[in-house]
């Protein structure tokens, strides 16, 4: 390779590098702020259904940008919580399953813990999962308005 051809691509590799760095950046200060904006274009909030739409942005349990961590919360809260809502019942094993994999998570258990822990899921003695009064409010209406979202009417749209 000529030095010329060296050089060209040596500066290429050296812009795409600091931009590359510029955006990461930018991703670890984002907010979720930053994220709320998914609109259309009568600045309405777009309407998801935890139990039927996929996530807007991908979830991830583990992430340096909040907006992704509230989606994993919202997916599977909100999943459950419609299932109790709609169906009056606890979620099963596999449905608790299916909204934490949905959500980012490896499985049911991931969740399990965290979302006891905090108040924002209980199960009955069959040992179904049920969204909390604390879980309804705080995780799935106040990340729902957080993230720019509007639930259905029947989840008690934000």
């Amino acid at each position: 390779m000529d030095k010329q051809l060296q050089q060209s691509l040596t500066r290429i590799a050296s812009a795409h590098r600091a931009i590359t760095e510029e955006l990461e950046a930018l991703l670890r200060n984002a907010s979720a702020d930053d994220f709320s904006a998914i609109h259309d274009e009568a600045h309405t909030p777009k309407e998801w259904d935890p139990e039927l739409d996929h996530p807007l942005m991908t979830p991830k349990v583990v992430s340096s940008v909040r907006a992704e961590q509230d989606w994993c919360c919202l997916t599977y809260i909100g999943g459950i919580y419609a299932i109790n809502k709609r169906e009056g019942r606890g979620a099963t094993a596999s449905e608790v399953r299916h909204y934490a994999q949905k959500a980012g998570y490896k499985d049911g258990r991931a969740v399990t813990a965290w979302s006891k822990g905090n108040g924002a899921t209980q199960n009955d003695p069959d040992k179904h999962r049920w969204v909390t009064q604390t879980g309804v409010d705080h995780w799935v209406k106040q990340l729902a308005s957080k993230l720019g979202v509007s639930l259905p009417e029947d989840l008690g749209r934000v």
